[in-house]
């Protein structure tokens, strides 16, 4: 027979394997939930509107010699960033803002 136990000691460790086995996959499982994913999401969405400012205000300095109040605050309508609704740098770092502190104050309230 392929599946008999010589002791019952051998039967008892492979218990415990097991048992160690399904409670690791309950860990990892529980890593993806729905308030995690969401958590993630926003802090990388804030990261990728950070990086899309600092590019922008680093090829206003770099190229254009603009002081740093003219690229927050100038009318960016014919530009990409703008998205035709007349969005300016500062807009989009406020969002940034708001979108990495969400997830953060998410993430402190889901570990209280």
């Amino acid at each position: 027979m392929p599946f008999e136990v010589s002791s019952k000691k051998e039967l008892e460790k492979d218990c415990e394997k097991t048992k160690k086995l399904s409670n690791l996959t309950k860990e990892c499982r529980s890593v993806f939930t729905p308030m995690n994913i969401l958590i993630l999401s926003l802090i990388l969405i804030g990261i990728l509107l950070v990086i899309t400012v600092v590019v922008v205000i680093w090829m206003d300095i770099i190229f254009y010699q603009k002081d740093i109040a003219a690229i927050f605050f100038e009318n960016r309508t014919k530009q990409l960033i703008s998205l035709g609704i007349g969005l300016q740098v500062i807009h989009y770092h406020l969002l940034s803002i708001a979108f990495i502190g969400t997830g953060i104050s998410l993430y402190i309230l889901q570990k209280k």
